[in-house]
């Protein structure tokens, strides 16, 4: 799969938005892609919609093919379990919720967005993960992290209305 990941500023996503030989090569890798694969599947950590629509617009003008996010992450650090989780860091779950129907909303309202993929359904703590946790909708002991689980399947309910034009 080609797969763009966004974990750190001016990795794989950066580069594919800078000019020069990173621009054309992430052209010629996306162009290639599209001629064997029907659908591009990419996974970001940006904050915003403004940040994943840059990366669904560059997808579909190079490819004209319909984008899958593979994955996306907006975490809340909690110390000493959860110190510096991957992604995006939110200042609670309030936040998060806010960001992930902020971006999945606009997304699914495209008609070359097709789908989401959510990675990471537990957490996992810096003992497994001493950098960059893994955040997940559940903690270790499987209570949910509210309001982002309910904010979640509220969304899962609306998401083909949305889609529907």
């Amino acid at each position: 799969m080609w797969v763009f990941s966004h974990h750190r500023p001016l990795t794989a996503v950066s580069s594919c938005s800078q000019s020069g030989a990173l621009e054309q090569g992430a052209r010629i890798g996306c162009e290639v892609y599209a001629k064997h694969f029907p659908v591009i599947v990419y996974q970001y950590y940006g904050a915003n919609w403004d940040e994943h629509e840059q990366v669904i617009n560059r997808l579909s003008r190079l490819t004209g093919k319909p984008v899958f996010s593979a994955d996306s992450s907006w975490s809340v650090p909690q110390p000493p379990h959860m110190p510096d989780p991957l992604g995006n860091q939110c200042a609670s779950y309030e936040v998060a919720a806010d960001r992930m129907e902020e971006v999945y909303s606009a997304a699914y309202a495209r008609p070359d967005f097709i789908g989401w993929g959510w990675c990471g359904m537990m957490d996992n703590w810096a003992v497994s993960e001493p950098v960059k946790q893994h955040g997940g909708i559940q903690d270790v002991f499987g209570n949910w992290h509210q309001p982002l689980a309910d904010r979640r399947a509220q969304f899962s309910k609306e998401m083909y209305e949305i889609a529907t034009p």
